[in-house]
């Protein structure tokens, strides 16, 4: 053991001067029965000498993750081809590739000359097809038509993922993870699909650019790393709000969401998929309101979803395939469900996953059923011991600190202290509500909160008409509250 670790230390290149430090935290992962060779990456994410936190990064992590070629596009605003290339992706026989596209404008110019330079592209170019080995696969000055598209990416075997997958599962119908994999595709596609169809895209792509704002450079490192769609950061046109009257006629329903449909409905009628590591991200809105066919299979088979939650009440798995069935239903109760699980002994309202907890408090908010969020919240905030606390290695005039509290905390008032403050001002019980406000002022003296979050308890006491509250809130900032008019 001690002579495979030495080899792969020098293979790292980790020297004697602090080598036996290393030697011991490697010794206790072998012992712990960690493989070390996932302890080395045989391809870094980011070439050497790239800032991590750059535009430039974000594009070599987001390629060399990706299973399927990027498409980019050199965008001239005299003559734009983004708007006829997101068509042609959508076009029969392209559309299954799972191209993912990223769009370049005229202020990414350094980004635009690296990548160039890097495919050996010439200045003229204006569009590629490249994979995550960095090959270039395709490349164009003029806009292409589709059978010349697809002639090209079918000479370099670009294939449908779809497809291929399909074969797989026709020669191993047992085969659980492909299976699983394939729905993902369909549902991805079939979204993509739907909102084409429905015009429910936005024209401008995603961008976060040097220039970004601190919580958009925030918001890109945190997508980022929890992610799991390739082309989130930068390419894939804003999604956009679905209408309630949105919905897809019987012809273009079964020619979009069919094969999904029907992936779905034979995944559910067996019982691994429980254990077998199905979910949905819940990020945005349930494309599949808009398709009368899913929405009645998921009306038939939420109940077995409910039935699983029975033996597992916390698989947050579970409940992320429970919370889109629902939201494309609609109508449907979570504080009905929940209130029919029972947990495991000792168990609180903290054991359930954080977007069940999310969404009993959006229902009980609506409900304004306010002694529900405050007994829920108040378990949850004297769970939390108050909150959470920062602690960071930074000097507390450093920016990025800064942003980190205003990200984290940020987050920790939209889930719980706006809620439940919201709540007890509603019950008018000013001595919990005080309580809270009196630890967030000692953590804001302390650093540990900033002073932008003293100033949302405020403006909430003004919404939930406590002018007198606010006032009186107001001096912990010592500033004169909004409206008041003077000191």
């Amino acid at each position: 053991m001690s002579t495979g670790v030495i080899v792969l230390m020098s293979r790292m290149g980790i020297g004697a001067t602090n080598g036996g430090d290393i030697l011991k935290s490697l010794c206790l992962l072998v012992l712990a029965g960690l493989p070390l060779v996932s302890l080395v990456s045989p391809v870094p994410l980011v070439p050497l000498g790239v800032q991590p936190d750059s535009s430039e990064a974000r594009f070599w992590q987001a390629l060399r993750r990706s299973s399927q070629p990027y498409l980019l596009v050199f965008e001239e605003a005299s003559k734009p081809l983004a708007p006829s290339f997101r068509k042609l992706l959508d076009e029969e026989g392209i559309a299954d590739l799972g191209l993912a596209n990223m769009t370049l404008g005229q202020r990414d110019g350094s980004l635009r000359t690296v990548i160039q330079r890097r495919f050996g592209l010439s200045a003229g170019t204006r569009w590629a097809v490249v994979n995550s080995k960095e090959e270039c696969l395709a490349s164009g000055q003029t806009m292409p038509n589709v059978d010349e598209f697809a002639q090209l990416l079918a000479e370099k075997g670009v294939q449908s993922p779809i497809r291929v997958l399909r074969a797989f599962v026709k020669t191993r119908p047992d085969h659980l993870e492909s299976r699983i994999e394939l729905l993902h595709l369909q549902k991805k596609r079939a979204e993509q699909r739907t909102r084409s169809a429905l015009g429910l895209e936005s024209s401008e792509p995603i961008e976060f650019h040097e220039s970004a704002a601190p919580n958009e450079r925030m918001m890109a490192i945190r997508l980022q790393r929890t992610s799991s769609s390739d082309a989130i950061l930068i390419g894939h046109p804003k999604p956009v709000p679905i209408p309630p009257d949105k919905a897809l006629d019987a012809e273009a329903d079964l020619q979009i969401w069919g094969g999904y449909a029907q992936t779905f409905d034979q995944l559910l009628t067996g019982e691994d998929w429980v254990t077998g590591g199905l979910s949905f991200a819940n990020a945005e809105a349930a494309v599949e309101v808009c398709s009368p066919l899913v929405k009645g299979l998921y009306k038939r088979k939420i109940k077995q979803v409910e039935a699983a939650l029975e033996r597992a009440p916390t698989n947050q798995r579970l409940w992320s395939v429970w919370i889109r069935m629902a939201d494309a239903i609609g109508g449907q109760s979570i504080q009905a469900v929940v209130g029919g699980l029972v947990l495991l002994p000792g168990g609180s309202v903290s054991s359930w996953p954080a977007a069940v907890r999310k969404r009993l408090i959006e229902e009980a908010r609506e409900n304004m059923d306010w002694h529900y969020v405050a007994d829920y919240l108040w378990a949850e905030y004297e769970v939390r011991g108050g909150g959470p606390r920062i602690s960071v290695g930074m000097g507390p005039n450093d920016p990025m600190l800064q942003m980190i509290k205003d990200s984290v905390f940020g987050d920790e008032w939209d889930s719980l202290f706006d809620p439940l403050l919201e709540a007890l001002l509603s019950m008018d019980d000013l001595g919990r509500a005080d309580a809270i406000m009196n630890s967030l002022h000692e953590r804001q003296q302390q650093g540990q909160w900033s002073e932008a979050l003293m100033q949302k308890a405020i403006a909430l006491a003004i919404r939930c008409g406590r002018q007198d509250i606010a006032k009186q809130w107001s001096t912990f900032l010592n500033k004169n509250y909004p409206g008041n008019g003077g000191a």
